[in-house]
């Protein structure tokens, strides 16, 4: 007795986007317009913020930096994702390639998950800076402290006794000089 094995494969082309099933035809124009000033808000107001970044060189602290991130994160999931249901409602081209429907969803995957990130980023960095705010001088003062105490364990480093005796004083030293003018400058 033996068992013929057809097997029956089809080769997807392309894809058909539905958007909201069950939706009326003459609500289409509407949604698209919907979608299209929500675009439209979306990409004005982040490049108003990127723009000002740019512009205004106050901006320049890891807050302000870690905002810009997110407003080009929300820039980039807004031009992946709306376009094309925009175009579905207001042309009724609700048709994309395999390929380029596979690349879309990697793109809104990443874009997503970026925003998660900085968002992350954001709360961790507001977290240490209201529980922790020394944190940020005991690294700048300490890490190089570290780094040169245990240069003997790394393979390739050379540096010699009196070399690492010199840096760990000059790093030793350094704080308590430099923290008055630091406290003088951020009171006025």
């Amino acid at each position: 007795m033996s068992q013929v094995n057809e097997t029956t494969a089809s080769v997807v082309t392309e894809f058909f986007i539905v958007g909201f099933p069950g939706l009326q035809s003459k609500y289409y124009s509407l949604i698209g317009a919907l979608l299209f000033i929500i675009y439209i808000a979306v990409i004005t107001g982040n490049s108003l913020i990127v723009i000002l970044f740019v512009i205004e060189r106050r901006l320049h602290k890891p807050m302000y930096v870690i905002m810009l991130s997110l407003s080009l994160s929300d820039i980039g999931f807004c031009t992946v994702a709306l376009p094309k249901v925009i175009s579905r409602y207001w042309f009724n081209d609700g048709y994309i390639g395999f390929y380029v429907c596979l690349f879309q969803r990697q793109l809104i995957h990443y874009f997503g998950t970026l925003n998660s990130l900085i968002m992350m980023t954001m709360a961790l960095d507001r977290y240490l800076a209201i529980c922790y705010p020394l944190l940020t001088i005991i690294t700048i003062y300490y890490v190089p402290r570290f780094v040169v105490l245990t240069t003997s364990n790394i393979p390739n480093a050379q540096m010699n006794s009196s070399q690492r005796i010199g840096l760990v004083m000059f790093y030793s030293l350094l704080p308590p000089v430099v923290n008055p003018f630091i406290y003088c400058i951020r009171i006025k």
